[in-house]
């Protein structure tokens, strides 16, 4: 073998021993002499490969760098074993130790040859290497270790022989070899210890889980499981190996085993569920579980494993939560209801009173209360109703069923206050006796008072509501009385208006007949002297004259009785008929006149013919006569003005009738009332503050209408009413007070809108 093959094959083992020593370095990196040996094999590595460049090339630089190399190699070899020995290196002797080798073999060199400063340099690090496997064999911690030690032993005597019979191609083949062999062995040691380790961290980890796990096959027996499942269940595990998770399950619990199988075989996994186990001892286990499929190479199901919690404690958690929740929403619902309650032993004689039962009879818990029928107890209800409530009690413990009793009682103080009482018998004994009652007080003096009073006030009301109904009795006839006198009123008023507009053809008639007889007269006397023909066609020019003007007056007199007649059989009758209803509006036009020119009112009438209704006649009449009226008298109080009086279809079945003025306007305050019965603002005037009452309830009951009012103050008024053109039957028979006797207040009423 070259010697040129020697040094490449020894560069190479070195190397590879440094690779070792690296992988060793990062499985046990926090070991300080592990990487201290590492570190040293590094330098090793660095100072062969310089050596062999040194012989290649010679130069100083590559041979005081292979002299650093080994020096640092050798010191921190050293410095491993002195951390082994000691556990501590003083600060700054390892790089002073350095510094010393160092100049030791550099010395060598430079005062002896190249020969002296490798014997120098090889002695030293085979008595180190010598040293380290001693301590390392001395420690025998793990397979590694020996190998190690085997290693640095074997290095440390070829060194040593390569220093004592000189440097020969042999030599650093064996160390080569030896290094090589070692390498190998070293990694083999440290392939066994991770895999060695990792088992027993897994094994730790799996005996050591609180939560309990198992493997099962595909018919479900147990084929491994740890100890905190064994444990769990109190089985050994040479128990439970015989035994399948079938066994161990309730069969309530049989559906949900079995969709935990059908998501093993669908997806794999299964959801986390909550089930139980039954244990040795024959109790059930709550448990959590989760089971995950286990699968061959082709990917088919062979079984499963799943990790199970113990959730025993979580579940009487839980129910003690819920205890104490109940129990405080009970003393909740005690104190929001302000009950005392109390628990009665019947057989021991002791009894549970609350602190709410104390505090509504003003005792404290000094104050002895021994059971429901001793002295002091009895003392504390009221004289007059003690035996019926120690009857009712004694009834519930014969056996008579829950008992609720309504009494008086007495306070410390001697006040009289009112209980309702609770009570039953919730445990009795095989012959039937009552061993325990419970029930509960409460406070109802309040209600109890207010009960009285209510009682009290209620005769009161029934008293008031008597004089009250007495009252509106004589108020209604009063009002019927009133109303009668208006409708009187308009009579007059409608017979006044007769008697003014027949005054004129009347009169004109009554002119023209004693004109006709005079003129008779004298044709009679010119018939006796001698008629002549310029007398006879004087008389007959006068008598062609006068007839036509007599004619022409008897027949608007003719008219007018034909239209007052009318009138006034449909205001007195209130018969329904068809009717124009523009002929309607002339007739009460006709009455109006007199009045209208007395306070110089122009009205202007805006409706067209042929608007025909359905409906009662006499009731518009008499709402517009009163409506143009309460014009003249509230908006035109000082005279002269402008009416205006308009309608026109509203929709197929509805007719709409506007009259307006430009008088004084309504205030707000007058105008929300202006429809109520005997509101007038010209009270002691003459004003009897029924007239719009009337007419709210013409339109509204009798003509199945309804009336708005839209004014303000300087802007005039307009009044509406819009009436259906068809009216709906109504009790019209001969007085209007028949059909709206019952009729509400207007401004009760939502289909009034006084809009200001």
């Amino acid at each position: 073998m070259q010697p040129f093959d020697v040094l490449v094959l020894h560069l190479l083992a070195s190397g590879f021993t440094a690779l070792v020593f690296a992988l060793i370095w990062y499985v046990k990196r926090q070991d300080d002499v592990v990487r201290a040996w590492a570190t040293s094999q590094f330098a090793t590595t660095a100072a062969v490969g310089l050596g062999v460049a040194y012989t290649q090339a010679p130069r100083v630089w590559i041979g005081l760098s292979a002299v650093l190399c080994i020096s640092v190699a050798t010191t921190r070899l050293s410095a491993g074993v002195w951390l082994y020995r000691r556990g501590t290196l003083r600060r700054g002797v390892e790089p002073w130790a350095v510094v010393a080798l160092f100049a030791l073999i550099s010395a060598g060199w430079a005062l002896g040859s190249a020969r002296a400063a490798n014997l120098l340099a090889s002695s030293s690090f085979a008595l180190v290497c010598g040293w380290a496997g001693g301590f390392l064999w001395y420690r025998r911690r793990s397979f590694i270790d020996d190998v190690l030690g085997a290693l640095f032993i074997v290095r440390g005597v070829v060194l040593l022989g390569r220093t004592l019979t000189g440097s020969s191609s042999w030599g650093v083949a064996v160390d080569s070899l030896s290094s090589l062999v070692l390498s190998l062995f070293l990694l083999v040691a440290l392939v066994l210890h991770v895999t060695g380790r990792e088992r027993d961290r897994y094994q730790r980890l799996y005996q050591s889980m609180l939560d309990g796990y198992f493997r099962s096959d595909r018919q479900r027996r147990f084929i491994d499981f740890n100890e905190s499942f064994c444990r769990m269940l109190g089985y050994r595990a040479e128990e439970l190996r015989d035994l399948t998770t079938l066994d161990i399950t309730p069969q309530r619990w049989a559906d949900i085993d079995h969709e935990i199988y059908l998501q093993l075989n669908g997806r794999g996994y299964s959801d986390i569920v909550e089930k139980e186990y039954v244990k040795r001892s024959g109790d059930f286990l709550p448990v959590e579980i989760r089971a995950y499929a286990e699968r061959d190479e082709r990917g088919a199901v062979v079984g499963d494993w799943a990790v199970v919690r113990d959730i025993s404690a979580r579940k009487l958690s839980e129910q003690r939560k819920a205890a104490e929740l109940r129990e405080q929403r009970l003393q909740a619902v005690l104190e929001a209801t302000g009950e005392g309650v109390w628990d009665w032993n019947v057989q021991t004689g002791t009894v549970y009173l609350s602190e709410r039962w104390y505090e509504i009879f003003g005792l404290d818990a000094a104050d002895a209360i021994r059971s429901l029928t001793d002295q002091r107890y009895q003392s504390l209800l009221h004289p007059d109703d003690r035996d019926g409530v120690l009857a009712r009690v004694q009834s519930c413990l014969d056996g008579g069923g829950r008992y609720v009793s309504q009494h008086r009682a007495l306070r410390r103080d001697g006040e009289v206050i009112w209980l309702q009482t609770h009570g039953d018998v919730i445990e009795r004994g095989a012959d039937g006796s009552a061993l325990r009652m419970v029930g509960s007080v409460i406070d109802i003096t309040a209600q109890k008072r207010a009960e009285f009073a209510l009682r009290d006030a209620k005769a009161d009301a029934e008293r008031a509501n008597a004089e009250l109904a007495e009252t509106l009795r004589r108020l209604s006839q009063t009002r019927d009385e009133l109303l009668r006198a208006e409708k009187h009123a308009a009579l007059g008023a409608l017979v006044a208006g007769v008697a003014h507009e027949l005054n004129t053809p009347i009169g004109n008639a009554v002119t023209v007949a004693s004109t006709m007889h005079d003129a008779q007269r004298e044709l009679r006397r010119c018939t006796e002297s001698g008629l002549t023909r310029s007398a006879l066609n004087g008389f007959l020019d006068t008598f062609e004259e006068s007839s036509s003007i007599l004619q022409r007056n008897l027949v608007r007199a003719a008219d007018l009785i034909h239209n007052f007649k009318q009138l006034a059989v449909d205001q007195s009758s209130y018969s329904r008929r068809t009717f124009d209803l523009r002929e309607v509006v002339d007739e009460v036009l006709i009455v109006m006149a007199p009045a209208l020119r007395k306070v110089r009112v122009e009205l202007h009438c805006e409706i067209a013919r042929g608007i025909a209704m359905d409906s009662y006649p006499g009731p518009l009449t008499q709402a517009l006569m009163a409506l143009i009226d309460n014009a003249l008298v509230h908006a035109f109080a000082d005279g002269g003005g402008r009416l205006g009086l308009r309608a026109e279809i509203d929709g197929d079945g509805a007719v709409c009738i506007e009259l307006s003025d430009d008088g004084a306007g309504i205030a707000p305050e007058v105008l929300r009332r202006i429809f109520d019965p005997f509101f007038t603002t010209r009270l002691g005037r003459g004003g009897s503050g029924l007239g719009l009452h009337l007419v709210y309830n013409i339109a509204t009951v009798v003509l199945s209408g309804h009336i708005d009012v839209r004014s303000a103050p300087g802007q005039g008024s307009t009044f509406t009413l819009r009436l259906p053109r068809v009216a709906a039957d109504a009790d019209a028979d001969g007085d209007l007070l028949s059909s709206f006797r019952a009729a509400s207040t207007p401004s009760e009423l939502p289909h009034v809108a006084a809009a200001g």
